[in-house]
């Protein structure tokens, strides 16, 4: 009994497999002709690189490369960690030697680092083109027409702004703050510095305690103990002025009857920041409380000594002064009793 001999897709390429789709070691989907199978493998290889993003180097060596072709080596190339453009040249005045005019020239092209992690490469090269369009028609062309003819020449879409999807958008940018209850986010590069409330769900004007925003980081709910400084202060602050508003606000929201000291009894408190409080995290009867250390005694001779030089410095004894031990010791601290 004969069998076709069918092919499979190996790690190098297509290769004949004499054995059945199931009982083949690699598995995956087996094709009657060679041909079917480079074609796929072909497929394949090229959804891999067109998903995979294009990384510094690469991106470096393309500028460089379109750069040196239009006689622009000079040029650097420099990648920020910016979340609002995906790139940017870079122009400056310089003045030629014996002229006294000064003519601008290109000077950087920035490339954001964030978009080339997040983004696609069909993106990626098309700012790098887009950006080296800028350095050879000049800083007076702007997106006018010299600029998208450059651009047309070199490859670019002739548009000012790139299309991105939701996706990436948030991707790249590692803050955002949510609301829960409406859906609302905003994207942010960096850390907020202050909480913020959402204006839709809220039925005040101004800031409301009641529908603050919860802060993500990588999609990720912040924890209290994880905020940034600046933000977990004001985290706090909000909590501690407002705590009764926050504290009817949870009990409606959970259903439940706000406890005796006007806190709603959730066992979330303590772990979630959005119904969190400061007093609620201060009472927590799990965490040990620090004991304070008491205050260090101070050696008497050494205070007989320091009165001692108070009455030769002065000629008046320290006891007929009127003064207090502290204001010694802070005298003896400035130098002046020596």
């Amino acid at each position: 009994m004969s069998t076709t001999v069918k092919f499979h897709l190996a790690k190098d390429g297509p290769a004949p497999c004499n054995a059945t789709k199931r009982a083949c070691p690699l598995g995956g989907e087996h094709f009657d002709t060679e041909e079917e199978a480079f074609d796929a493998y072909d497929a394949a290889a090229a959804s891999d690189q067109q998903v995979q993003p294009m990384g510094e180097a690469e991106a470096r060596a393309l500028t460089k490369q379109l750069l040196a072709e239009h006689g622009l080596a000079d040029v650097k190339v420099k990648f920020t960690n910016s979340t609002n453009s995906l790139g940017k040249c870079v122009f400056r005045q310089v003045r030629r030697f014996g002229s006294i005019h000064f003519e601008t020239i290109p000077y950087a092209i920035h490339l954001s680092r964030r978009w080339l992690q997040h983004g696609s490469r069909e993106q990626a090269e098309d700012t790098i083109r887009h950006e080296v369009a800028h350095a050879v028609a000049g800083s007076l062309a702007g997106h006018g027409p010299a600029w998208k003819e450059v651009a047309r020449r070199l490859g670019a879409t002739p548009e000012a702004c790139a299309t991105a999807t939701a996706e990436e958008r948030e991707a790249a940018h590692p803050y955002k703050i949510q609301c829960e209850g409406c859906g609302d986010k905003h994207l942010f590069g960096s850390a907020p510095r202050s909480v913020r409330s959402c204006g839709r769900c809220s039925t005040k004007s101004g800031f409301d305690p009641t529908t603050m925003f919860t802060l993500y980081k990588e999609g990720q709910p912040v924890e209290l103990d994880a905020m940034p400084r600046s933000y977990r202060g004001s985290y706090l602050f909000v909590q501690e002025k407002y705590a009764d508003e926050i504290a009817v606000a949870n009990a409606e929201r959970l259903g439940v009857e706000p406890d005796e000291a006007g806190f709603a009894t959730n066992p979330v408190t303590n772990t979630c920041h959005y119904f969190g409080s400061t007093k609620a995290l201060r009472n927590n009867e799990d965490e040990p409380q620090r004991e304070k250390k008491p205050a260090k005694e101070l050696d008497p001779a050494i205070i007989e000594a320091l009165k001692l030089k108070y009455l030769k410095k002065f000629k008046v004894p320290f006891d007929e002064s009127g003064l207090s031990v502290p204001e010694l010791l802070q005298m003896a601290q400035k130098g002046e009793l020596d």
